[in-house]
């Protein structure tokens, strides 16, 4: 009974692993030197946006990017709030700030 367990728990861990990597590449964005320490989503008025946190030698890539994800195949950088240079960069959102 103990085998049948473990063949059966092994077979949906192994199916639930391979699950995570069916997915299609729509697009690329390089902002910067492409380093990022996070991403977050929002969403508002039927746009969707990602918030993605870019860390890098300059104010240039030391910034907050806000990039226009509604159309994923064609990702357009809004615009870039900079900020110190750090490796730590994390956004969260709550109700229409992001943090």
């Amino acid at each position: 009974m103990r085998s049948i367990f473990s063949f059966i728990l092994l077979t949906a861990l192994s199916l639930s692993a391979s699950a995570q990597y069916n997915f299609t590449k729509i697009s690329d964005l390089a902002i910067g030197n492409n380093r990022y320490s996070n991403i977050w989503g929002y969403t508002q008025n039927n746009k969707e946006y990602a918030l993605l946190a870019c860390q890098g030698s300059s104010t240039l890539t030391d910034a907050c990017a806000i990039v226009d994800v509604t159309n994923p195949a064609s990702p357009t950088t809004l615009f870039k709030v900079p900020g110190p240079n750090s490796l730590w960069r994390e956004i969260r959102t709550w109700q229409h700030y992001a943090y």
